[in-house]
């Protein structure tokens, strides 16, 4: 009786040690999920004020579309998001960016981690931050497009916070 224990015990051992044991393929097919542990809007870039509105406040209805999209994206896994739609890429060339360099957010975890973004929509901006498998680290939202000066969109824009 004692070696059918062991032999249970070990079996069950050895499949809890399988499932924990997870490939990067397991990760792709996982639906995106938001963190906003690392947000930070007091940078100048991505501070969500607009000197054109009433106390330097982003739009109201930017905001929707902010929430619109992340709502759409968290039924996505990493893989789908990689369409022309949001187009979720890694910055892998700061020197080219309005930044320069890779901006100093530590996340004490041990762990490698990339930067990415993806669109809102065409015209609406970008979500910045830092993905882990399938967790989005959101750090930057930047509606004016000023991560790069893209084309269409001019070169960076500064803008005071908002007074709230």
């Amino acid at each position: 009786m004692s070696n059918n224990r062991n032999s249970s015990a070990k079996k069950l051992l050895n499949k809890l040690k399988g499932n924990k044991q997870k490939t990067k393929d397991d990760f792709l097919q996982k639906k995106m999920i938001f963190s906003f542990r690392l947000f930070n809007r007091t940078h100048p870039l991505f501070n969500l004020g607009d000197e054109k509105e009433k106390d330097n406040i982003i739009k109201s209805e930017w905001f929707i579309h902010l929430l619109d999209c992340l709502k759409e994206v968290s039924d996505k896994t990493p893989t789908e998001l990689k369409n022309p739609t949001h187009d979720l890429h890694p910055i892998d060339c700061w020197e080219k960016t309005n930044l320069k360099k890779i901006p100093d957010i530590s996340l004490n975890i041990g762990i490698q981690h990339e930067w990415y973004q993806f669109r809102i929509s065409k015209s609406k901006g970008r979500v910045i931050g830092i993905k882990i498998d399938n967790v989005f680290y959101i750090v930057y939202l930047d509606p004016f497009h000023n991560l790069t000066n893209s084309e269409g969109y001019g070169k960076q824009k500064k803008q005071p916070p908002p007074n709230i």
